[in-house]
């Protein structure tokens, strides 16, 4: 079930109210920040290089950098493994995929509990990758 003010939004963009005025009203609740500031931000927050980010990802290190400078758009599962990369925990890799626009990671999909399980249990990528492998389940690189 989406949140409530996911809620508001939909029923003041169902109401006969102006766009103009809805977006307004609702500026606060869009996705505004753009991913390499996000990515940024958690970087400082976690005392990380992006080298120590990229690395850590897995990701090659040219398409990590434009990911960071804001010139490449991670698929779902590259911005996982970039999460794991700067060891985030469940709760920031969940805000994370919403703020992006991603699904969420959602418990009763079979592949996304083992992800769920890696971050919980602050395993690697590549342990998760590992468990993912082993229980036939796309790994996320």
């Amino acid at each position: 079930m989406p949140g409530l003010r996911t809620q508001n939004l939909m029923e003041s963009l169902r109401s006969n109210q102006e766009l103009k005025a809805v977006l307004e009203q609702n500026a606060s609740d869009f996705i505004a920040k753009p991913l390499c500031e996000t990515l940024a931000a958690l970087l400082r927050e976690k005392n990380l290089s992006r080298s120590e980010a990229i690395r850590g990802s897995m990701l090659n290190t040219i398409y990590g950098q434009q990911i960071f400078a804001g010139t490449k758009t991670p698929s779902r599962d590259k911005l996982l493994a970039i999460a794991f990369g700067m060891n985030l925990n469940f709760e920031e890799t969940d805000t994370l995929l919403k703020q992006q626009g991603y699904a969420r990671l959602y418990p009763r999909k079979e592949r996304d509990a083992v992800i769920i399980y890696g971050l919980l249990h602050k395993l690697s990528l590549l342990d998760t990758n590992t468990l993912l492998y082993e229980n036939d389940m796309e790994t996320l690189l």
